[in-house]
């Protein structure tokens, strides 16, 4: 019986793609499948998996013209037939015993999802770094106990939404997609498998070994940060369908503008006016959500940014009034830091 089906997009990866898999194939686990899906790699990749293949059984390689991460995480999925799914980017690595462990854990509480800690290392220097998003602190709480989006209420979207980073029962997700054609593409199938889930577990351990380099895939989209609409949009959606939205309207009109904001903002000059002209198009569709909300909840980055959206006549002037809000904030920021340094002092 296959335990665990492994998931593993490869997309010119030549220089970290063995450590990834000698992370897999080297675990304690053997009952295991690895299912690394090829999107049309223009590298030494594709040779490498197949080497891989030949010496390993477990090892199954599929080929395509590249297509992007959430069409070959699909990919995956539809060839998937162990009790549960992991995800892992093929640059990415994994410490020994992670899948005994998280099997294990998943096993004796009968989790639906098992959760647990990613960590960033810099590709370069190798130096480890921990990032609170990614340790998720306000899952420590529930200890060895299991949850559901019930219990978590908003905090359910506070949780990591990245597929690394979770153990899934296949039999929960196997009917789920992640969007295509889009980055941040694991925001909306994370969030729809919480709603799905009816035990969550937080195993509160590092066991995935995150790499930062400068030629990532999200780095290397700042002309594609606009999907972000599409994908806070699928969010707002997926709330709806689960009867979330109603109850959190507010926050995830602050999530959604917030973000909207920060990916605006890290654009190229050249990129601003498609992403400005998109944010005015996705105001007006969603015109008749705008006037549900009772705008005292809405976070004040989030209420500045659609106010600067609505009056602004080009990018320009909305950039113009983003960054005066910053600075506005900067400034206040400061002033608490030297009033709290001079308290202190007294």
């Amino acid at each position: 019986m296959v335990k665990i089906s492994v998931i593993v997009p490869v997309y010119n990866v030549e220089d970290y793609l063995k450590e990834c898999l000698d992370s897999i194939l080297n675990q304690s686990l053997k009952e295991i499948e690895v299912i690394c899906i090829n999107d049309g790699s223009t590298d030494g990749s594709l040779e490498i998996l197949k080497d891989y293949q030949i010496n390993d059984t477990r090892v199954k390689v599929f080929s395509q013209q590249n297509k992007g991460l959430g069409c070959t995480r699909n990919v995956g999925l539809e060839h998937a037939i162990g009790e549960y799914v992991f995800f892992i980017d093929s640059d990415d690595y994994i410490i020994e015993d992670t899948l005994f462990n998280l099997y294990s854990h998943a096993k004796e509480k009968n989790a639906d999802m098992t959760l647990f800690k990613l960590l960033n290392f810099d590709n370069e220097t190798r130096k480890t770094q921990p990032i609170k998003y990614f340790d998720i602190p306000f899952l420590k709480k529930y200890g060895e106990s299991t949850f559901n989006c019930s219990d978590l209420g908003e905090k359910l979207y506070g949780v990591s939404v990245t597929a690394p980073g979770k153990l899934f029962k296949r039999e929960i997700i196997e009917k789920l997609r992640f969007p295509e054609k889009l980055i941040f593409e694991d925001t909306p199938f994370v969030v729809e498998s919480i709603f799905l889930c009816e035990r969550m577990l937080f195993v509160d351990e590092y066991y995935y070994m995150r790499r930062v380099r400068k030629d990532s895939i999200t780095r290397s989209n700042f002309s594609r940060f606009s999907d972000c609409i599409e994908i806070f949009n699928m969010v707002n959606d997926i709330s709806r369908k689960y009867g979330y939205y109603d109850i959190y309207k507010e926050l995830l009109f602050s999530r959604k503008y917030q973000n909207i904001s920060t990916r605006f903002q890290e654009v190229n000059k050249r990129d601003k006016q498609e992403f400005f002209d998109k944010i005015k198009k996705d105001l007006i569709l969603k015109e008749d959500e705008v006037k549900e909300l009772d705008f005292d909840k809405v976070k004040p980055k989030a209420k500045h940014f659609y106010h600067s959206a609505v009056n602004s006549k080009d990018f320009n002037e909305f950039e113009s009034s983003l960054k005066h809000e910053k600075n506005h904030n900067n400034k206040k920021t400061g002033f608490k830091k030297l009033i709290s340094a001079l308290k202190k002092k007294i």
